[in-house]
């Protein structure tokens, strides 16, 4: 099920807050390395 979140400014850099519930789900804690990919106009994490 798709969830929105805002984007919030981080120093010069832009950030997506992501739910701890979600985090929890897929393993990732604060300093985990992720990848973006952009496809069109689409972002994945």
């Amino acid at each position: 099920m798709p969830l929105q979140t805002n984007i919030a400014q981080w120093g010069s850099s832009l950030a997506v807050r992501i739910p701890q519930n979600i985090a929890d789900d897929v393993g990732i804690t604060e300093g985990t390395s992720v990848e973006l990919s952009l496809d069109g106009n689409v972002l994945s994490i």
